[in-house]
């Protein structure tokens, strides 16, 4: 899948995503100054340091000696929080640790141990912490989380992300009903999800070949938020299932990602395909949308519809048996759009851009970015709107070996231009003024008129059209300096 983190979020070295806040010294003052006693922080917990009883929250970067440090939290008889804030290279042992957090604390409410890339093992102690709400082990090696984590009944929020080691989830997850929170990537789901009907936020859901485990679970979990990413739909046998997954009524999910497996041998059945992506249909209000791995030979009539007023993102990815794209010129608030690997299609034409019912709608009012990339079939691009495409900044065309004829050649707002790897285009193309930045590789029969001067990129691989573009980019800079 493609989506582009938001700048201000950092990657850490354990491979998880972040936000960093900067809080000013002042504010650190004052909060530490008002969580006097009840707050202790410290870089290593050693025998040496003191934490007084009245301390309800604990936060540090490792142990000196974990086994030697329990006497450490004798005087710590009822903390709600702990914090263990580490990396991949402290020499912490964390099994040991965890023991000792389990036996010392049973009042804890938080609870975090994260990017370990040591090897980690949950006790089953865990399920004593009955009190318990937060619990994060993200980014850490763990292969198996123990049944008794299905008796913190009082639990909130689990973060399991990049967990790459753990496979599935215990078999009585259903007992987390105040569950809220659940970050995973696993590859098979548990039973009976659907009885979680307090989660917000699931990341991702696999649907299983077992009722129990099968996209109709998706149903009972109406208050979904956010991102939410649906995968192994082939294992969907009809459009009635897709359709008591209750998608439609999911109102708060803004970004959806659909994805069907590649190299999946099942007999396909098309009509079944088109009917279970049809069923699939969000609601108005999406922002973004990815679909991959579709197996049908056409999208629904929603997908690319004028009532998705908000949809910003679109991603189509790895439909392989669709021979045309639907009509995405109609969404009026289109930003981004990635067309890729869909190696079906060899004419791109005015049903792209609109359909006929809609003559007065202006095509892709509000896109700036284009991506089409790995097209091994396509072959024309016509049927040109001279309206579409009035805002387009970045247009890019990468791995269409096949793609002759001509591109649109009114862009206005164009500010990049990439073309790679499309030996047989040959394309006149007149420079809009605004365009900053020209990459071409390998496809050394595009021509240019009317080279724009303020280019402040150029990178361009040979040939006789290459040759001629830049001579009028310098018969262009002599003039001006005339």
């Amino acid at each position: 899948m493609i989506w582009f983190p938001d700048p201000f979020f950092q990657y850490s070295t354990s491979g998880t995503w972040g936000i960093n806040f900067v809080m000013h010294d002042l504010m650190h003052d004052l909060a530490t100054f008002l969580g006097g006693e009840f707050y202790f922080r410290v870089d290593e917990l050693g025998k040496e340091t003191k934490i007084d009883r009245k301390t309800r929250h604990l936060s540090f970067a490792r142990f000196s000696d974990p086994v030697s440090d329990i006497d450490v939290f004798e005087t710590a008889k009822f903390p709600r929080t702990f914090l263990q804030n580490t990396n991949k290279d402290s020499p912490f042992n964390n099994e040991k640790a965890l023991r000792i957090t389990v036996l010392m604390f049973k009042y804890l409410r938080v609870l975090k141990f994260s990017d370990y890339q040591s090897e980690f093992v949950l006790p089953d102690s865990i399920g004593e912490l009955i009190h318990l709400r937060y619990l994060n082990l993200s980014g850490t090696s763990i292969a198996i989380l123990p049944e008794s984590l299905c008796n913190l009944y009082h639990l909130q929020t689990l973060k399991l992300g990049f967990c790459f080691n753990l496979t599935k989830l215990p078999r009585d997850m259903q007992n987390l009903v105040n569950l809220r929170h659940l970050e995973i990537l696993i590859k098979e789901m548990p039973k009976r999800m659907g009885k979680l009907n307090q989660l917000r936020k699931l990341s991702y859901y696999v649907v299983g070949k077992h009722k129990e485990n099968s996209i109709k679970e998706l149903g009972g979990l109406p208050n979904l938020h956010g991102w939410f990413c649906i995968e192994k739909l082939e294992n969907v046998t009809k459009g009635e299932e897709a359709l008591e997954a209750r998608i439609m009524d999911k109102k708060h999910i803004a970004d959806l990602f659909l994805e069907w497996s590649l190299h999946n041998d099942d007999i396909i059945d098309l009509q079944i395909e088109l009917d279970v992506l049809d069923k699939l249909q969000p609601h108005q209000d999406l922002k973004s949308l990815e679909i991959s791995g579709y197996r049908g030979t056409r999208f629904p009539e929603w997908v690319g519809n004028f009532s998705y007023q908000n949809i910003t993102n679109l991603h189509l990815q790895n439909c392989n048996n669709c021979c045309m794209l639907p009509s995405l010129g109609q969404l009026p608030s289109l930003n981004n759009l990635i067309i890729s690997n869909m190696n079906s299609v060899k004419t791109i034409d005015a049903d792209f851009y609109k359909k006929d019912d809609c003559s007065s709608v202006t095509p892709f009012p509000s896109l700036e970015y284009l991506s089409i990339l790995n097209m091994p079939c396509w072959e024309v691009w016509n049927g040109f709107d001279s309206e579409a495409f009035p805002v387009l900044k970045h247009l890019g065309i990468e791995q269409c070996p096949k793609l002759m004829g001509d591109l649109p050649n009114h862009l206005p707002a164009l500010q990049k231009l990439t073309i790679i790897n499309c030996e047989l285009l040959v394309s006149s193309i007149h420079g809009p003024p605004t365009l900053r930045t020209l990459e071409i590789g390998n496809s050394n029969k595009i021509a240019f008129h009317e080279f724009p001067l303020l280019v402040e990129s150029i990178d361009v691989e040979g040939g006789p059209m290459v040759e001629s573009m830049m001579e009028s980019l310098i018969f262009n800079l002599l003039a001006c300096n005339l």
